[in-house]
């Protein structure tokens, strides 16, 4: 029975290490992207990124952040209402 519940616990740990590194990865990606919209921007404006500030460009990358998060969260839950709709539609 020990055995049992130690790879239990070895599973769980595991499943567990794997969503922090999913989750560590997203933030990563989530964060490269901002940065190139945030430096479209700024060229757009035509302002360097020098002339902006540290303080001032974490704040614009931040913003971008939160907003890349609601777009994809918009469009997943589009896409589950989606197949929710066709599971009613076709039965699937």
């Amino acid at each position: 029975m020990d055995e049992i519940n130690e790879m239990l616990d070895k599973s769980i740990d595991t499943i567990t290490n794997i969503t922090d590194q999913i989750g560590q990865k997203y933030e990563i990606y989530l964060r490269e992207k901002a940065i190139e919209k945030v430096e479209q921007k700024l060229n757009k404006m035509n302002i360097k990124i020098e002339d902006v500030s540290d303080e001032d460009y974490e704040v614009m990358i931040n913003d971008e952040v939160n907003n890349l998060k609601k777009e994809y969260a918009t469009n997943v839950a589009k896409v589950a209402l989606g197949v929710l709709g066709f599971d009613m539609i076709f039965g699937w």
